[in-house]
């Protein structure tokens, strides 16, 4: 919650009664009042909450009103409000009023949301990046005034901590509905509230630890998830604060379990974050490093992200005790949202995490928390954009034959050594094709090029050759996929990974039956066309037609794509129905569903997510944009592509695992938030 401390205000007033007013008192009342504020001042502005110089004194009634507490886009679902008196009277009474300053209905309509005599409130069901107006009254009783003055002194503050439930004290039981107030209002809000709700998206088993134990609100599991210790009989309990903590217990080294919170902050300027946590661990051994931490990922307003996560380590060697550890970061650009994770992972052993804060660190004295100096730590700034981080030639070898306006360009992405497939799809495709290549070694991977398009007519002529420079990070699927399609200029793309062939005739096809489609639905709504897959299980050659598909299938010699891992990625195209059908189908998204699609207006579709480089929710992440905003999924009836054998992929091994489960996590609040956040 990035909230905006404004002026401090020490006010005084002077209530007269039955006193003539002349002119002359009149002057000398309001070069007083100017005295008083030559004196009394105001002190420079901080980063809680901005309070703004209108107030106003009603004798007859005794208010004293301060309006416009301005918050400019809160990152959580509550706010803290606290404030100090002085006054001659035994009890000040205070009311609190907001709006919502981007709801045109209610911009000048204030719901009162606090009374009473304490010293502060807590305002929730509030919308995270929303900026609100607080109007806050203090009521003096209209009993003892009189000519003698009656002095006020106001002093507000926010809630530093970021984080919510940071001690994991409320908590919810598997069969609530609303987890993690991740239904957003719509459809596609709730079911991927469900998703969420069961912990990883993934059918493990009815043993997740997600389904067996209650959770702690606001705190999504992470990859294999946590306990709530202090919240089932059968668990220890241990708690810095309160009776609760988020524990882990691993019995397999090579297990990662953790919690994750997404926090937005939308900050205007850059300013540094300070983290604080508490750790308890028992039978844990090794080397203080990544797997016994706390992980922060950030992404910035221009986009851009931090490569690599900001990790606050726990000391293994101690325990039975619990420690403390803080950090206080200095981020390169202003700070658009926090990922927070919790994570044990790859050595044996039992911690609990507890008291978790993450807050601006200009809102302490000094960089001290609870006894403890934070480190200081610089973040390196990174480009705005992904594409930024290399050296990009588009069309660098350019297509000699015009394309089809009308028509489809296959979209794909790969390195010289696969040059090969590239040729074998060229063979099967009546269009043009637009190809990002990774270029490690500039020299011969251009001399390979060079040669291909000499010798080979139908690849001179069809294929447009994008270069994307190597810089020694992991391969860029992602970069590479929004290249080649952000160059396509043709109405239609099939977006397609090297390793595939088409079917016979599937250009011609694929625009008949989109052809049909428009025709019988006059209602047009933003669709992508699922083109079936399928994989080969002996050393045939792929088929051409539906026909020859069919008899591989009953011959045992081909099936569809990843049938044999049973996995959720192609499941959804619902291949039983595709042998029979003749005109397309809508189907029903589902979790980690990763098609392989035609799509219309290439340029006016979501890209693909570039933090996503390796191996590992790349295509997957980009099928989930799409459903998010609202595209409808029809598949194509009797044309298909067929996956060609190979061996593994050498950057496959070099995925950064844990990275790219943290970056799918993330991804997933972050569109939650892009797509809904008006229902936020």
């Amino acid at each position: 919650m990035k909230v905006v401390r404004g002026k401090r205000s020490n006010i005084q007033f002077r209530f007269l009664k039955n006193a003539k007013l002349g002119p002359f008192v009149v002057v000398g009342f309001f070069l007083f009042i100017f005295f008083l504020w030559l004196l009394t001042g105001e002190s420079s502005p901080s980063e809680d909450v901005r309070m703004g110089k209108k107030s106003a004194f009603s004798s007859d009634k005794g208010e004293f009103t301060i309006s416009h507490f301005r918050t400019e886009g809160i990152s959580t679902q509550s706010i803290r409000l606290a404030w100090s008196y002085r006054a001659s009277h035994e009890e000040v009474r205070c009311e609190v009023y907001l709006r919502e300053l981007l709801n045109k209905s209610m911009s000048d309509h204030y719901t009162k949301v606090f009374e009473g005599s304490s010293n502060g409130a807590v305002i929730e069901n509030l919308r995270p990046s929303t900026p609100y107006e607080f109007y806050t009254k203090f009521i003096i009783p209209s009993v003892g005034f009189s000519k003698e003055s009656s002095k006020l002194e106001v002093k507000t503050s926010a809630n530093d901590n970021l984080i919510l439930n940071p001690s994991f004290e409320e908590s919810l039981l598997e069969d609530e509905e609303k987890y993690f107030d991740m239904q957003v209002g719509d459809k596609r809000g709730q079911v991927f509230g469900e998703w969420i709700r069961k912990g990883k998206w993934k059918a493990i088993n009815d043993l997740m630890y997600v389904k067996r134990f209650p959770l702690a609100k606001f705190w999504q599991p992470f990859s294999l998830g946590y306990f709530l210790a202090g919240q089932h009989q059968n668990y220890d309990s241990k708690a810095k604060k309160g009776k609760n903590s988020i524990s882990s217990n691993i019995g397999i080294e090579s297990d990662t379990t953790g919690a994750f919170q997404y926090v937005s902050l939308n900050q205007t300027v850059v300013s540094p974050v300070t983290l604080s946590a508490w750790s308890y661990s028992e039978n844990v051994k090794g080397n203080r490093n990544e797997d016994y931490a706390v992980h922060l990922d950030f992404k910035y307003t221009d986009g851009s992200w931090n490569e690599g996560s900001v990790v606050m380590e726990f000391d293994p060697s101690i325990n039975e005790q619990w420690k403390h550890e803080c950090l206080t970061i200095v981020p390169p650009k202003p700070i658009a949202g926090v990922s927070v994770f919790l994570i044990f992972r790859a050595r044996m052993g039992k911690v609990f995490f507890d008291d978790v804060k993450l807050f601006p660190s200009s809102y302490l004295p000094s960089e001290e928390v609870e006894g403890k100096v934070c480190v200081h730590q610089h973040i390196g700034a990174t480009p705005a954009e992904s594409h930024k981080k290399f050296f990009i030639r588009k069309n660098y070898f350019a297509a000699q034959n015009p394309s089809n306006r009308e028509g489809i360009t296959i979209s794909t992405q790969l390195t010289t050594d696969r040059i090969g497939r590239l040729v074998s799809i060229s063979e099967a495709w009546n269009g043009h094709i637009s190809a990002a290549i990774y270029v490690n070694n500039p020299n011969e991977d251009i001399f390979i090029l060079s040669n291909l398009i000499q010798s080979n007519s139908k690849v001179k002529q069809f294929i447009d050759f994008h270069l994307v420079y190597a810089n020694g990070g992991l391969y860029p699927a992602n970069v590479l996929r929004n290249i080649a399609l952000e160059t396509v200029k043709t109405r239609y793309s099939l977006l397609l990974d090297i390793d595939f062939v088409p079917s016979q005739g599937l250009y011609d096809e694929a625009l008949r039956h989109i052809g049909q489609y428009r025709s019988y639905y006059i209602k047009q709504v933003p669709r992508v066309y699922v083109i079936a897959a399928f994989e080969m299980k002996s050393e045939a050659p792929p088929p051409k037609t539906k026909t020859e598909l069919l008899q591989l299938i009953k011959d045992d010699k081909a099936n569809s794509i990843h049938a044999r891992l049973g996995g959720e990625a192609h499941k959804a195209t619902d291949y039983e129905k595709w042998i029979t059908a003749e005109k397309p189908y809508e189907i029903q998204f589902t979790a980690h569903y990763e098609p392989y699609l035609l799509v219309e207006n290439p340029a006016a579709i979501p890209l693909y997510d570039e933090r996503f480089e390796g191996y590992g929710h790349d295509k997957e992440c980009h099928s989930y944009e799409l459903w998010l905003s609202r595209y409808s999924f029809l598949v194509l009836p009797n044309v298909f592509i067929v996956h060609l054998p190979h061996r593994p992929a050498s950057w496959k091994s070099n995925t950064l695992w844990l990275q790219v489960e943290k970056n799918w996590y993330t991804f997933i609040y972050e569109a939650l938030l892009k797509h809904n956040a008006s229902k936020w």
